[in-house]
């Protein structure tokens, strides 16, 4: 009640209630056409896990670690945890992304994933180590804000010239099948092995990530150095141009002055005879 006398009316909204839903074609089909494009198929496994560990989150860590280890009724304060922390982040990393960059944030959210999966994997549940499941929750948590506010600024940087609409849809496609994926593993396949596959899915992911920006890099650097090549060319071009037209004017000055001199030489004589 007291959030609803603060929100604005979205007159907009109440407008499009009144038709009807309408299929894009064209956004799926310039989704699926970004496909060839390899530095979006780079970015995808990474986008897949976002979804991958927050259907681990939700589907295995509150049932097999929190329900199994401390019992069901801590589920809620440890979610709490995780979703205070998460929120946190996600305010804070917003504008730390333009004090350190990109990349920074990406290796912190994805050691602190490694982090806690490796834990998980390793650690025997004791229903004493209550504190651990709240610590895992909490550095969980900060991974996952990382995760939620550059991914999909990332998707935009890529695909936001052709359409941002175009870019969210892309960001949540891939998102979306990654979260289905997770809640299959997590009812077809073993604890330790969806922490497996999630690890190898982000450190697959990482690797793509490295590669987009060192590919950025490599373009910018290449560019430049054309760039550098053609205005060194187009420099000597024009240090060519002015010592050929110097040269010209001193065969043309040369030129006059023999004409005076052959005029001067040609008058003295007749003022002679």
């Amino acid at each position: 009640m007291i959030v609803s006398m603060f929100l604005n009316a979205l007159h907009k909204d109440v407008v499009n209630r009144g038709k009807a839903p309408m299929f894009d074609a064209p956004v799926l089909k310039q989704t699926l056409k970004n496909c060839r494009n390899m530095k979006i198929m780079l970015l995808v496994p990474l986008t897949a896990f976002n979804g991958v560990e927050r259907a681990f989150v939700i589907g295995i860590f509150t049932k097999a670690f929190v329900g199994c280890g401390i019992g069901v009724p801590q589920i809620g304060f440890v979610c709490t945890a995780f979703g205070i922390s998460d929120a946190i982040c996600s305010l804070v990393f917003g504008p730390l992304i333009k004090l350190f960059g990109r990349m920074p944030l990406f290796v912190f959210g994805a050691v602190n994933n490694m982090l806690m999966i490796v834990t998980l994997m390793i650690w025997p549940l004791n229903p004493a180590d209550k504190a651990v499941l709240y610590v895992a929750a909490t550095v969980w948590g900060m991974a996952d804000g990382v995760w939620n506010t550059q991914i999909n600024g990332f998707w935009v940087a890529l695909v936001g010239r052709q359409s941002l609409e175009l870019a969210f849809s892309t960001y949540r496609f891939w998102e979306s099948i990654g979260l289905a994926a997770g809640f299959v593993m997590a009812r077809l396949m073993p604890v330790e092995l969806v922490l497996l596959v999630s690890f190898c899915l982000l450190l697959l992911g990482m690797i793509g990530y490295c590669a987009i920006e060192l590919y950025d890099e490599i373009s910018v650097r290449s560019f430049s150095l054309e760039f550098l090549s053609m205005k060194k060319k187009e420099e000597s071009n024009n240090i060519r141009r002015h010592f050929s037209l110097f040269g010209k004017e001193i065969i043309s000055f040369s030129f006059g002055v023999c004409l005076t001199n052959y005029a001067k030489d040609t008058t003295f004589s007749t003022l002679v005879r």
